[in-house]
């Protein structure tokens, strides 16, 4: 198939390409429905060696990255979540699965952290509530400076600097509903595109609906009525084309039953010997 015919192929699959994106789109809006809508708060920390005479920057600022991917990784960890809970902070416990498998998986799903190259850790916290967001990220952030001594070699020589502070939308981040259309919109093109490419036949179309009876006898008048040669530019009203056809319906059943009364009638003007004639005598009776 060539692109002319690919394009012809298409001009007459619109249904099938309108259908295809609907049934998409219509997919990813019940998944964007279904997951609970979360509040983001996010906050940036710097961590920071204390540089001492005759050390080497460069050096400096590799020890400063490798603190920041340690602490990073801790966060996500039961033992820093343990110290977040107790950090003295309105962080809702009950919100955790009392099973520790749960309780990670969850504590993983609410807390994300980043470490750049700079030492940069950016914190980002997603919550069902606004209020347990900007109180879980605070709490982060105080066990951070408090007892991130306990995570690390380098003891009193690593310093931690808030230098983001903590921001809470003021409506909900996830899920990204306009993102999830864009990929529904997306997705269902490029099913439709290739759902045409493969079944070209008119017999593979797709539909959100059957086509209603109404416009099936609407067709079948109009090719009715482009038999007799009428326009087919003609604009045609649905209810005259549905009598005209009913009528064309009541004629084909009238036609035979008509022959048979004129049949009938005719055998009645036959006289003895044209019946007698025409078979044996016991037809008459």
């Amino acid at each position: 198939m060539n692109i002319q015919e690919y394009i012809n192929v298409l001009k007459q699959k619109k249904q099938t390409v309108f259908s295809a994106v609907a049934l998409f789109l219509a997919f990813a809006v019940i998944l964007t429905v279904i997951q609970p809508f979360k509040y983001g708060s996010e906050a940036k920390i710097l961590v920071v060696q204390k540089t001492q005479y005759g050390i080497d920057p460069y050096q400096v600022n590799k020890a400063n990255e490798y603190v920041s991917d340690v602490l990073a990784d801790v966060i996500s960890t039961n033992s820093f979540f343990n110290e977040v809970i107790n950090s003295g902070f309105d962080v809702n416990r009950n919100y955790f699965p009392a099973r520790l498998e749960d309780q990670n998986k969850k504590w993983k799903k609410t807390v994300k952290a980043n470490s750049s190259s700079r030492g940069i850790i950016t914190l980002s916290v997603f919550h069902e509530d606004k209020y347990q967001a900007d109180q879980i990220i605070r709490a982060i952030n105080a066990a951070l400076k408090d007892k991130h001594t306990l995570y690390h070699g380098s003891g009193d020589q690593v310093e931690i600097r808030i230098i983001g502070q903590p921001f809470t939308s003021e409506s909900p981040v996830k899920p990204n509903i306009v993102l999830n259309l864009l990929f529904g919109v997306l997705f269902g093109l490029l099913f439709a595109l290739t759902y045409a490419y493969l079944f070209p036949e008119d017999k593979y179309n797709l539909r959100l609906w059957p086509r209603k009876k109404i416009r099936q006898r609407h067709d079948e008048a109009q090719e009715m009525d482009l038999g007799r040669g009428v326009n087919k530019s003609e604009n045609y009203d649905v209810e005259e084309a549905i009598r005209k056809l009913r009528q064309r319906e009541k004629m084909q059943a009238f036609v035979p039953q008509q022959n048979e009364n004129e049949n009938y009638k005719n055998n009645d003007d036959l006289d003895y010997d044209d019946i007698s004639g025409q078979g044996d005598m016991k037809n008459i009776l």
